[in-house]
């Protein structure tokens, strides 16, 4: 990191130490930067040294914020020539949202709710996600957070293909029973021919072990329609996931603790 190169920091409060120190770090590094955020200590130092700043709504959960924090950095390298033009990519994002919330209403029997159906196979087993190399992978730890913060649950997220070179061998022959385990294996419908038999031999071996293999179906044709599909269909399956467990998903006192006693 220096004179060259650009450094986009993201923190939906602008008070996240690690950003913040990161931030400290670049500017003594000489780097351009661009600041995202509600404010908070991430703006004022942007403006402080001339940076420029994107607001992005504030007063809702940071984890509520993905869609303004990730459409505000797509607009900013858009902008800036480093990315295309991004329009046709949010216009089928918000298609592609607006069609799987509807089918993962509130008044939609589970039977038809694919987000109540994984909330309910979640339920009571210890979750593990299964994404792929790429925007799944993103999503994939999408889900694991959600799952801690929304439904208050431990939760694990790997990717394919390391996955089958390390974390297959704890669901096999000598591994300890697979029954307590959810694997949600996150499978894109234009998937790469190349890892097709690999993750269902993988989600095969995993069923052979005594795991519950649940896959979720991820439609769009631009990674981050993929993106938007899979992190959506694990915030909703863990806010049913919490309302089956019976705690509230917006509270996280975990982290308030946390906080409290290290500040």
């Amino acid at each position: 990191i220096g004179p060259h190169t650009l450094v986009v920091l993201v923190s939906y409060s602008g008070e996240t130490a690690e950003t913040l120190a990161c931030f400290q770090e670049a500017h003594a590094r000489g780097a351009q930067m661009i600041a995202v955020s509600t404010g908070g200590r991430l703006g004022e130092m942007a403006h402080a040294h001339d940076f420029p700043h994107v607001a992005v709504p504030a007063g809702i959960q940071p984890r509520a914020a993905f869609g303004y924090l990730a459409s505000a950095v797509l607009v900013v390298c858009e902008q800036l020539g480093v990315l295309g033009d991004q329009t046709g990519d949010l216009v089928e994002v918000d298609e592609l949202l607006r069609e799987q919330a509807a089918r993962c209403g509130r008044a939609v029997a589970t039977a038809d709710n694919p987000a109540k159906a994984t909330a309910v196979s979640l339920e009571g087993m210890l979750p593990v996600v299964w994404g792929q190399t790429g925007p799944l992978a993103v999503a994939a730890a999408r889900w694991k957070t959600q799952l801690n913060e929304n439904a208050k649950v431990p939760a694990y997220a790997s990717v394919f293909p390391e996955l089958d070179h390390n974390e297959i061998v704890g669901i096999g022959p000598g591994a300890p029973p697979a029954d307590r385990l959810a694997i949600v294996g996150l499978r894109p419908t234009n998937e790469d021919p190349r890892l097709t038999r690999r993750v269902a031999a993988t989600l095969t071996a995993a069923r052979e072990a005594g795991a519950r293999v649940i896959e979720a179906s991820v439609h769009g044709a631009s990674p981050i329609g993929q993106l938007a599909v899979a992190a959506q269909l694990g915030d909703l399956a863990s806010t049913y996931l919490a309302v089956l467990r019976g705690v509230d998903p917006t509270p996280v006192e975990a982290i308030a603790r946390l906080k409290a006693d290290v500040s």
